[in-house]
């Protein structure tokens, strides 16, 4: 029931509904592809660049936008926290649940696109299509991890939501969304693939990428950084829940 809410609430009286949900995102990658490839020439780093942008900034969209918007799930929906007794968990769930709807409406219509470009003569690494499901489930644990920690850390402190805000603007400019990582200097390769996203990103953008990505070093931080704050933010979201529930 949440997550229809989320699905349908947001969208209501809107004359696209919650086609919404995707025209968002295109737009995005419209304006990306021309700013970015066009304009600052980065179309000369990658072949097929609007392909690996459309793989890059769907993921990146589905992971700051529910992260964003978990910051103020339980100040949201205070009423039903304050009468119902219920796992919160669930609040910040069925968010990430609905947003993933969105991610996997907008990864069917990539992958359509690259069919056509396969089809027009673009030399594509469709062996690591596969790396887009292990993207997923990565993309996911993640995100809800930190979802966790923002929801319970904006009723503590308020000012959390403009600090994720603030650190999901320069996290954008920090993945590889609108470059590959060949672009990221080679001395520093090693430490920049320590951050989680590097690799999970590279699973979904790899099929457009020039060179096979993520490497053995990106995916298995990816791995096992996703699945330590997946279970460090249901471990700080239940020890933070009786001091919510008095500031809540």
């Amino acid at each position: 029931m949440l997550v229809w809410r989320e699905l349908t609430v947001r969208y209501k009286r809107s004359w696209l509904g919650v086609a919404w949900a995707l025209a968002e995102p295109m737009m995005n990658v419209v304006v990306y592809v021309l700013v970015f490839g066009f304009v600052l020439g980065g179309r000369n780093s990658v072949e097929s660049y609007p392909l690996f942008i459309i793989f890059s900034v769907l993921p990146w969209l589905f992971f700051s936008t529910t992260i964003d918007n978990a910051s103020g799930v339980l100040l949201d929906h205070a009423a039903l926290v304050r009468k119902i007794s219920f796992r919160r968990e669930l609040l910040v769930v069925s968010l990430v649940v609905a947003r993933f709807t969105t991610l996997v409406l907008g990864l069917g219509l990539a992958f359509l696109w690259a069919i056509v470009w396969t089809a027009r003569g673009a030399a594509l690494h469709w062996s690591s299509a596969p790396l887009v499901l292990v993207g997923c489930v990565l993309i996911v644990a993640l995100t809800t991890g930190l979802s966790l920690v923002a929801a319970a850390l904006q009723v503590i402190l308020r000012d959390t939501g403009f600090l994720v805000r603030f650190a999901l603007r320069l996290g954008f400019y920090g993945c590889p969304i609108i470059y590959p990582v060949s672009k990221v200097p080679r001395w520093l390769v090693s430490a920049y693939e320590l951050n989680p996203l590097v690799g999970i990103l590279g699973c979904f953008s790899g099929l457009a990428s020039n060179e096979r990505y993520p490497s053995t070093l990106a995916l298995t931080v990816a791995v096992v950084g996703s699945a330590l704050i997946l279970v460090a933010g249901v471990v700080f979201f239940r020890r933070t829940q009786s001091t919510v529930s008095d500031l809540i």
